[in-house]
Protein backbone atom coordinates (compact mmCIF):
# COMPACT_ATOMS: atom_id res chain seq x y z
CA UNK A 1 0.00 0.00 0.00
CA UNK A 2 1.22 3.48 -0.88
CA UNK A 3 -0.33 6.56 0.79
CA UNK A 4 0.34 10.28 0.96
CA UNK A 5 -1.35 13.34 2.47
CA UNK A 6 -1.02 16.96 1.34
CA UNK A 7 -2.23 19.63 3.77
CA UNK A 8 -3.15 23.21 3.01
CA UNK A 9 -4.78 25.89 5.19
CA UNK A 10 -8.27 24.33 5.25
CA UNK A 11 -8.03 21.53 2.68
CA UNK A 12 -6.21 18.25 2.31
CA UNK A 13 -5.73 15.61 -0.33
CA UNK A 14 -5.27 11.96 0.58
CA UNK A 15 -3.91 9.55 -2.02
CA UNK A 16 -3.98 5.80 -1.38
CA UNK A 17 -2.73 3.43 -4.07
CA UNK A 18 -3.13 6.13 -6.71
CA UNK A 19 -6.72 7.07 -5.74
CA UNK A 20 -6.99 10.70 -4.61
CA UNK A 21 -9.71 12.18 -2.39
CA UNK A 22 -10.02 15.85 -1.50
CA UNK A 23 -11.37 17.03 1.86
CA UNK A 24 -12.01 20.23 3.78
CA UNK A 25 -10.95 20.26 7.41
CA UNK A 26 -11.25 22.44 10.48
CA UNK A 27 -10.28 22.12 14.11
CA UNK A 28 -11.31 23.79 17.35
CA UNK A 29 -11.52 22.91 21.02
CA UNK A 30 -9.70 19.57 20.67
CA UNK A 31 -11.99 18.43 17.84
CA UNK A 32 -11.23 17.84 14.16
CA UNK A 33 -13.83 17.85 11.37
CA UNK A 34 -13.20 16.41 7.94
CA UNK A 35 -15.76 16.91 5.15
CA UNK A 36 -16.29 16.02 1.52
CA UNK A 37 -19.32 15.60 -0.75
CA UNK A 38 -20.28 12.40 1.11
CA UNK A 39 -20.53 13.96 4.55
CA UNK A 40 -18.72 15.28 7.60
CA UNK A 41 -16.75 13.26 10.11
CA UNK A 42 -15.73 14.39 13.57
CA UNK A 43 -12.70 13.19 15.48
CA UNK A 44 -12.69 14.04 19.17
CA UNK A 45 -9.67 14.07 21.40
CA UNK A 46 -11.92 14.27 24.46
CA UNK A 47 -13.95 11.35 25.83
CA UNK A 48 -17.37 10.83 24.23
CA UNK A 49 -20.40 11.76 26.32
CA UNK A 50 -22.52 8.87 27.45
CA UNK A 51 -25.46 8.52 25.07
CA UNK A 52 -27.82 6.70 27.41
CA UNK A 53 -28.53 7.87 30.94
CA UNK A 54 -30.22 6.08 33.79
CA UNK A 55 -34.00 6.64 33.83
CA UNK A 56 -34.91 9.74 35.79
CA UNK A 57 -31.29 10.81 36.28
CA UNK A 58 -31.67 13.96 34.15
CA UNK A 59 -33.13 14.94 30.78
CA UNK A 60 -31.50 13.72 27.56
CA UNK A 61 -29.64 16.44 25.67
CA UNK A 62 -29.16 17.43 22.05
CA UNK A 63 -25.55 18.65 21.89
CA UNK A 64 -23.76 20.46 19.06
CA UNK A 65 -20.94 18.25 17.75
CA UNK A 66 -19.15 21.28 16.27
CA UNK A 67 -19.12 25.08 16.30
CA UNK A 68 -21.66 26.53 13.89
CA UNK A 69 -24.80 28.54 13.32
CA UNK A 70 -28.34 27.38 14.19
CA UNK A 71 -30.29 27.63 10.92
CA UNK A 72 -33.52 25.83 11.84
CA UNK A 73 -35.54 24.60 14.81
CA UNK A 74 -38.00 21.88 13.87
CA UNK A 75 -40.12 22.14 17.05
CA UNK A 76 -40.77 24.66 19.83
CA UNK A 77 -40.33 24.20 23.57
CA UNK A 78 -43.11 22.08 25.02
CA UNK A 79 -43.57 19.99 21.87
CA UNK A 80 -43.54 16.21 22.11
CA UNK A 81 -40.76 14.64 20.03
CA UNK A 82 -40.01 11.02 19.21
CA UNK A 83 -36.59 9.41 19.32
CA UNK A 84 -34.89 10.15 15.98
CA UNK A 85 -36.93 13.29 15.17
CA UNK A 86 -34.86 16.18 13.85
CA UNK A 87 -34.81 18.85 16.56
CA UNK A 88 -32.29 21.45 15.35
CA UNK A 89 -30.19 22.05 12.23
CA UNK A 90 -26.69 23.50 12.62
CA UNK A 91 -24.63 24.78 9.69
CA UNK A 92 -20.87 24.32 9.86
CA UNK A 93 -18.25 24.32 7.12
CA UNK A 94 -20.99 25.18 4.59
CA UNK A 95 -22.79 21.92 5.39
CA UNK A 96 -26.07 21.40 7.25
CA UNK A 97 -26.17 18.94 10.16
CA UNK A 98 -29.57 17.72 11.38
CA UNK A 99 -29.39 16.87 15.08
CA UNK A 100 -31.96 14.39 16.32
CA UNK A 101 -33.69 13.59 19.60
CA UNK A 102 -31.86 10.77 21.41
CA UNK A 103 -35.07 9.81 23.26
CA UNK A 104 -38.81 10.52 23.10
CA UNK A 105 -40.27 13.17 25.38
CA UNK A 106 -41.10 16.83 25.88
CA UNK A 107 -38.71 19.28 24.21
CA UNK A 108 -37.04 22.23 25.95
CA UNK A 109 -35.27 24.45 23.37
CA UNK A 110 -32.22 26.37 24.66
CA UNK A 111 -31.10 28.20 21.49
CA UNK A 112 -32.68 30.19 18.69
CA UNK A 113 -32.28 30.41 14.92
CA UNK A 114 -29.28 32.57 14.01
CA UNK A 115 -27.41 31.82 17.22
CA UNK A 116 -23.75 30.83 17.06
CA UNK A 117 -23.07 27.65 19.04
CA UNK A 118 -19.93 26.01 20.39
CA UNK A 119 -18.68 22.44 20.46
CA UNK A 120 -20.59 20.41 23.08
CA UNK A 121 -23.06 23.23 23.73
CA UNK A 122 -26.43 21.87 24.86
CA UNK A 123 -29.02 23.03 22.29
CA UNK A 124 -32.10 21.29 23.69
CA UNK A 125 -33.17 18.96 26.48
CA UNK A 126 -35.79 16.25 26.29
CA UNK A 127 -37.72 15.34 29.41
CA UNK A 128 -38.97 11.79 29.68
CA UNK A 129 -42.72 11.61 29.05
CA UNK A 130 -43.11 9.66 32.28
CA UNK A 131 -41.45 12.28 34.51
Amino acid sequence: MCASVQLERDRMSVTVNGVRRDYRWAEADRHLWIADERGTWQIREAEERKIHRAAGERPAEVVSPMPGNVIAMQSASGAEVAEGDVVVVVEAMKMEHALTAPVSGQLEVLVSVGEQVKVDQVLARIKDQGS
